[in-house]
């Protein structure tokens, strides 16, 4: 990327040349295409992992401890019942 941007006030413009003065006073170099792609493919990767292991974990305790306490408690319907007066 170029930071030789001149003659122009628009956002998009101010943005980049701020972006380009933070990278020449902190050294940051920008990443190129294949190591951003290869960031955002282990970010996938790895939310995709999070979630897998969020469904399992939450059918486990599903089947373990929901589903019993449900069962039990439908064994124990309280009903309703008049009164002769």
């Amino acid at each position: 990327m170029s930071c030789a941007l001149t003659g122009s006030d628009s956002p998009l413009t101010n943005t980049l040349i701020i972006h380009c003065a933070r990278n020449r006073i902190t050294g940051d170099v920008p990443l190129s295409e294949n190591q951003r792609s290869d960031a955002v493919k282990s970010l996938v990767k790895f939310m995709i992992c999070l979630a897998i292991a969020g469904t399992i974990i939450a059918l486990v305790w599903y089947f373990a401890i929901d589903l019993p306490v449900q069962q039990a408690a439908a064994i124990h319907v309280p009903t309703n019942t008049l009164v002769p007066l």
